[in-house]
């Protein structure tokens, strides 16, 4: 009972960590108007308009935003004539905002017959830099990455702890790991322009799959093929994860090997032994890491 709540745990931390949960631009830009953060609201309301959801409404919050940040900033007139169009195109004059917009329009002298090519100039108008999109998209994606590789591992590590679930078999394992990354790394230009190349860093991989399938039959025969097709599943996962955390270890590795103000004074030439005590710790660190991940033949028998 136990290792099924486990196994089950591991799989809903998967599928939540790929699943993106966070509120919506126009959510989060709502939330702010509300609250008369009209700073934020102009952010959030941007993002929202620069995926390609729009209406009236958002037009008239996003120019009211803008308003009372700079009544003076085209953009926002702009907002007010697409929010007043975008009433009338949807037929949806009975929208409070609709009368609003239509008062902006008399207020500020704007058009109030402006045309579909109008209304695609302004979108245009409200869509982020290249730049900041790439940054924004970036940032984003770095956050999920990591929340996914810490559920992936908190899972892999309580199934490994508990069960005769395999997730490293043994140093060759590791090292087959190691060497597919690096190889990686050595042919990062090459990918750019043949994809073939990435045939080489995956026969590594296809090893420590391979490792993965063994540990897992000598672990897990005897509870029948199910737990080991399950276990070598949990195991690619979990590797998939590593591919990502190895080379921070290794970065890390040399940075720790290379630390430390020089001064011949001391054993290994750094100030303190500065270098040595940062040695240490790195490894102390990584052993945390990835011991409870790996197993060896001792383990079963």
């Amino acid at each position: 009972m136990k290792k099924t709540i486990l196994i089950l745990f591991f799989f809903c931390f998967c599928g939540f960590a790929f699943c993106e949960t966070e509120k919506t631009s126009l959510d989060t830009a709502n939330e702010y108007y509300d609250a008369e953060n009209y700073e934020s609201a102009k952010e959030y309301f941007l993002k929202t308009i620069s995926s390609g959801t729009y209406n009236g409404t958002i037009f008239y919050r996003l120019g009211y935003s803008i308003e009372n940040i700079n009544n003076s900033d085209s953009l926002m007139k702009k907002c007010y004539e697409a929010s007043y169009y975008c009433f009338k195109k949807d037929s949806d004059i009975d929208n409070p905002y609709y009368k609003k917009a239509e008062n902006k329009i008399k207020q500020y002298g704007l058009k109030s017959d402006i045309t579909e090519i109008d209304l695609i100039n302004t979108i245009s108008l409200a869509k982020p830099s290249i730049v900041s999109m790439f940054w924004d998209f970036a940032g984003r994606f770095w956050f999920i990455l990591l929340a996914v590789g810490i559920l992936i591992y908190i899972g892999a590590y309580k199934l490994s702890e508990n069960t005769n679930c395999v997730i490293v078999y043994g140093w060759k394992d590791f090292i087959m790991i190691a060497i597919g990354v690096c190889l990686l790394f050595v042919f990062r230009d090459e990918l750019e322009e043949d994809l073939s190349v990435v045939f080489i860093p995956m026969i590594f991989f296809s090893i420590s799959i391979l490792f993965s399938l063994i540990g897992n039959i000598r672990g897990s025969a005897k509870n029948g093929i199910f737990d080991v097709i399950l276990y070598t599943l949990v195991s690619i996962i979990t590797k998939v994860v590593l591919l990502v955390v190895i080379p921070l270890i290794i970065f890390f590795g040399l940075l720790a090997a290379t630390s430390g103000e020089k001064d011949k004074r001391y054993k290994d030439g750094t100030k303190n032994n500065a270098r040595t005590a940062n040695i240490g710790l790195f490894s102390a660190i990584a052993a945390f890491l990835f011991m409870p991940l790996m197993k060896t033949k001792k383990d079963f028998y």
